[in-house]
């Protein structure tokens, strides 16, 4: 996503950048190129030509042609007799300096009778925007936070299972008599009688 936004940033970037510092090209009198008859300043006016932009001048091949003059010579629609004019047709004039350009036709009296003339005021060039990408930080990646078990859970003995095996208890063999050990029994009972009583008797 970073880098995405990244990539957009600079494709803005540079289209302002290109749009500020490409150059315009302005036909002078639009369609009806550089002619007599014509009021340049209107044509002109409410338009913003700035350092690097271009004023082409199109007219028939010698029919006319174009001086860059001074504010004097303009006034006086008289190119002074050094001035070398353009003659080509399809004349590009780059604006090189910020202020005020002046242009006429200095064949016959195309600029005194036809208003063949032109003065632009050339502004400065629009600076480009610095050339250096916003730093857009990358979001942090956040891992889950897993719960601690507590310590203290209650320890659990598992119950035996229903089906342990019963071990039945060994049975208790009691001694067995016959009838004459019971009457010896009895007959030394009766022994130890007598001699417990004659003991008992003080001589």
């Amino acid at each position: 996503m970073a880098s995405y936004v990244r990539v957009v940033l600079a494709i803005a970037l540079l289209a302002a950048a290109a749009s500020s510092t490409l150059a315009t090209d302005f036909v002078v009198g639009d369609e009806q190129g550089w002619n007599v008859g014509l009021d340049y300043q209107a044509w002109a006016q409410g338009k913003e030509f700035h350092v690097g932009d271009r004023l082409v001048f199109r007219y028939p091949k010698g029919a006319h042609n174009v001086h860059q003059v001074d504010e004097a010579a303009f006034l006086q629609c008289a190119p002074p007799t050094t001035s070398v004019p353009l003659t080509s047709g399809y004349d590009a004039i780059e604006l090189s300096q910020p202020g005020n350009n002046y242009y006429l036709c200095g064949i016959d009296h195309h600029c005194a009778t036809g208003n063949l003339k032109l003065m632009v005021t050339v502004l400065p060039q629009v600076p480009a925007p610095p050339n250096f990408l916003p730093q857009v930080p990358d979001p942090p990646i956040i891992f889950p936070r897993l719960p601690i078990p507590p310590n203290n859970l209650p320890h659990v003995v598992p119950a035996p299972p229903d089906n342990f095996p019963q071990v039945p208890n060994p049975p208790y063999n009691w001694p067995h008599f016959s009838a004459a050990g019971y009457a010896c029994f009895d007959y030394f009972a009766w022994i130890v009688a007598a001699c417990g009583v004659l003991m008992m008797i003080p001589v």
